[in-house]
């Protein structure tokens, strides 16, 4: 779409060399197939992925999740900040472009590999529940949820202990990985046995930890939502809506350290470099400038600026990513109660961008109330807003 807006990597490269644009799409920028539109499923779909979820003697089937959409999304991170490193280092710009069709092959972690080196003589196939090259390596049926158990060969004795069977280590059917695949039936049904005399979950999860065997219940979103372990990683966050209330969403994956998972370290550097606190930023961001005079800035108007570009870009990134998911929300409310909404929160849009309106044990600005006013027009538009916030620097500085 760019490069039909004369705007292609050529073009800005002339002007700029050190750029570095990355393209993402369905099926790439070259082949046969580059020209035509497509979603996470078609690129699953033409990679050979969705033929291998499901049953042998079933249609496939497709994950109800976004995984080739956001994990296109990091590997053109990886790329972008690889040739960010480039640049800083040679200073020289590159063109980086991946697509979804590329990266759903290369999860291929061993079937292609397969087919080639066996010149076709073995074909991996969808096997439902249970794996076809590991054993045991597949979901269980405990007594209240599901159990994924998975043992290679350092784990096997530890599964014939925990199951009560240690005299399987040395039973030919299952003395190597090869006959344990082969035997995967037999192996299958001895563990199911096992999980239908224990007393419940409980027990069973107890004994198979004790024995460090890899296990997981297979929660739902529900369960996996409320687990101690997700909130306390934080990979579940709670954030505050003045329109939408409460509600949770999926955290960040990534963790920088000597950063803390929350923000609140990251603004010390704000207040050490401008002597003002975030708040007092915050006012100065929305104020702008406060003299109309063309006068070159000084040193503490420019550390001002920069900071304010920082909270900026991070804190209208968080809320315009919330504020899509709110304004599909919003369209379940009944039309009265949704204008009511609406009336309170235009009244209550100066108070919403105050940090005052925030507690102080909020942890990072993304939690901020949302202006709920954004989800109502669009006429005042992140990009609009930091168009006008560059005119005012522009200014200032001319």
């Amino acid at each position: 779409m760019i490069a039909r807006l004369g705007l292609d990597y050529k073009t800005v490269s002339a002007l700029n060399p050190k750029i570095v644009m990355c393209s993402v799409s369905t099926f790439g920028q070259t082949g046969p197939l580059s020209n035509r539109p497509g979603y996470d499923y078609i690129g699953a779909s033409y990679a050979g992925v969705l033929d291998m979820i499901g049953y042998a003697d079933r249609p496939p089937v497709f994950p109800l999740l976004g995984i080739g959409d956001v994990s296109t999304g990091v590997h053109a991170m990886g790329a972008i900040t690889s040739a960010l490193l480039f640049r800083e280092r040679a200073g020289q710009g590159q063109y980086v472009e991946t697509s979804l069709l590329d990266v759903y092959f290369h999860y291929h972690e061993a079937n292609v590999q397969l087919i080639s080196a066996s010149r076709g003589a073995f074909k991996p196939r969808r096997s439902g529940a249970h794996h076809f090259l590991v054993c045991p390596c597949g979901i269980f049926k405990g007594k209240q949820n599901d159990l994924f158990i998975i043992a290679l060969d350092q784990q096997w004795r530890s599964v014939c202990r925990a199951i009560g069977k240690p005299e399987m280590v040395e039973d030919p059917r299952f003395k190597d990985f090869e006959e344990r695949v082969r035997n995967a039936a037999a192996i299958i049904e001895i563990i199911q046995e096992w999980l239908d005399s224990t007393k419940d979950d409980e027990e069973a999860m107890r004994v198979l930890g004790e024995h460090r065997v890899p296990f997981a219940p297979v929660l739902t979103v529900e369960q996996a939502m409320n687990h101690p372990h997700l909130r306390a990683r934080r990979t579940v966050r709670t954030i505050k809506d003045r329109f939408l209330g409460e509600f949770d969403v999926p955290g960040f994956p990534l963790r920088f350290w000597p950063f803390r998972a929350n923000c609140r370290s990251m603004r010390q550097p704000w207040a050490s470099t401008t002597g003002k606190s975030c708040a007092t930023i915050w006012d100065i961001r929305r104020s702008g400038s406060a003299s109309s005079k063309r006068t070159a800035p000084s040193a503490a108007a420019r550390a001002d600026r920069t900071a304010l570009d920082c909270d900026f870009r991070r804190s209208q990134s968080g809320r315009h990513a919330i504020s899509e998911s709110a304004s599909t929300t919003s369209l379940s409310l009944p039309v009265g109660e949704m204008r009511e909404r609406l009336s309170r929160s235009s009244r209550s849009n100066a108070s919403t961008l105050s940090p005052s309106a925030a507690s102080d044990d909020t942890d990072c600005e993304c939690e901020r109330p949302i202006n709920s006013s954004m989800l109502v027009s669009r006429r005042d538009t992140t990009a609009k807003r930091w168009m006008r916030l560059k005119g005012e620097r522009r200014r200032m500085v001319s």
